[in-house]
């Protein structure tokens, strides 16, 4: 009987250590999926590759329009011509269309010539084009909360796990509300969400566990 305690006791925190994992990844997932951010203080200039069937660049035979939804799905952009140069086509979105609307627009980008080509990607526009710098300190918050919860974890450290479950409260709120580096999708929602209720559960489950274990003592 003891044995099998311990057993679902390992059980237990082998599959609490996977969620946290899982959602750190659900988290740099989220943050990694738009390539294409940019701030509201000036004209966007959308520089996109295009090559043929053969990897070979486009040549001037080629014609690529641009549609573009703001984030409430209405159009900003609606088969507009795309400029061509040696090795891209451009596209310049006037900063008075997109000033102090952030979030994320819909990109829609197909191209005719001796192929056809087509392609579609979602532009992040939040107040400070946020990205490198602060995506790399969201890496090092996020790795060390959830490595002081995983140890916590380990070590049964009931107290550092209620610590690091109220910071992971308070991540998740600030995500929920923010986004993760300006980044709002469904996904940072759902990062957001699973944070409160991974750091509520393992909140009230140390404080039941050091409650238990006063009482033992």
């Amino acid at each position: 009987m003891v044995l099998l305690c311990v057993a679902m006791t390992k059980m237990k925190k082998t599959i609490i250590i996977g969620i946290v994992l899982l959602t750190l990844l659900i988290g740099l997932v989220s943050a990694e999926e738009i390539s294409y951010i940019y701030n509201d203080r000036s004209d966007i200039d959308l520089t996109i590759p295009c090559y043929d069937a053969t990897n070979a660049l486009c040549d001037a035979s080629t014609n690529c329009n641009i549609s573009i939804k703001y984030p409430d799905s209405s159009i900003l952009v609606n088969d507009g011509e795309m400029t061509h140069n040696d090795i891209n086509f451009n596209y310049t979105i006037k900063q008075s269309y997109i000033e102090r609307t952030y979030g994320e627009y819909h990109v829609n980008i197909y191209c005719v010539g001796s192929d056809y080509g087509h392609t579609e990607f979602i532009m992040n526009i939040n107040p400070d084009s946020l990205r490198d710098n602060n995506y790399v300190i969201f890496i090092i918050i996020g790795i060390f909360v959830y490595g002081l919860l995983i140890f916590s974890i380990l070590r049964e450290e009931y107290a550092l796990g209620m610590i690091a479950s109220m910071a992971i409260i308070i991540i998740g709120i600030y995500v929920y509300m923010y986004g993760i580096i300006g980044i709002t999708n469904w996904i940072t929602d759902t990062f957001a969400l699973i944070n409160i209720v991974m750091g509520a559960y393992i909140f009230l489950r140390g404080t039941t566990e050091e409650a238990m274990q006063h009482l033992g003592g």
